[in-house]
């Protein structure tokens, strides 16, 4: 996909992550709650109980802990109920309560939060095995009984779809942040560069809510080698 000569100034003015490092992100952990001191509101959590299923990263901590008739819990919300109250609360003839965010309680024994891994860093993993891999797919079934599986890096450009994916991109400082890609593979006229068009996730769930016309200011084109998914 080629990007129109008429938006390369704005499209090269939005590429700010002067990063060529090719080197993958950690590898992610899933850690029971029960075992991390007491999660702050705003944490990142997976959700969901050994044998049946699991919600990985879509629930924010909003209070908590609080001592619950079998158990500790927290009181969770949803990832996008923050700016869908924002919203709400913003409607002229909304009643108070509905610009208050729904949330519901989770017991800590069903609560897990995946963490970098602090002391290894992996080659990232090839892409993702072709639908009529029979084999490949078959090596990627997981025993429900176990907790949520480590998560492994693999090179964005490699997956064939990426229009509202979530990946992590590497910052000039090193660190890592997680994006939604809004746009698939884009080339620059006059150069090689090839990057792919994010917001961040606060950003992502901000403007789908928002009733505002998109800032396309809030895109940021990073280089494809330099985005990853898990």
């Amino acid at each position: 996909m080629d990007v129109m000569s008429s938006d390369d100034e704005l499209f090269e003015q939005l590429v700010d992550l002067e990063v060529d490092d090719t080197t993958p992100p950690p590898l992610r952990h899933a850690v029971p709650a029960r075992h991390l001191p007491d999660l702050e509101p705003g944490t990142l959590v997976t959700v969901g109980s050994k044998g049946w299923w699991w919600l990985v990263d879509e629930l924010l901590v909003r209070d908590g802990p609080k001592q619950g008739a079998e158990d500790l819990y927290y009181e969770l919300e949803p990832l996008t109920e923050p700016g869908a109250a924002e919203i709400r609360a913003r409607v002229v003839d909304n009643p108070p309560w509905v610009s208050t965010t729904y949330r519901r309680p989770v017991y800590v024994r069903d609560i897990w939060v995946y963490r970098d891994d602090p002391t290894h860093r992996t080659q990232a993993e090839s892409a993702p095995p072709a639908p009529d891999d029979l084999e490949a797919w078959m090596g990627r079934l997981n025993d429900v009984s176990q907790p949520p599986p480590v998560q492994r890096p693999y090179p964005a450009r490699d997956v064939p779809l990426l229009l509202n994916r979530r990946v992590r991109v590497a910052k000039a400082t090193g660190e890592w942040m997680w994006c939604v890609c809004v746009t698939e593979p884009v080339q620059f006229h006059g150069g090689d560069d090839i990057a792919v068009g994010v917001v961040t996730v606060e950003d992502y769930w901000r403007l789908a809510y928002n009733t505002e016309p998109m800032d396309r200011r809030l895109v940021i084109f990073p280089k494809i080698h330099t985005v990853w998914c898990y």
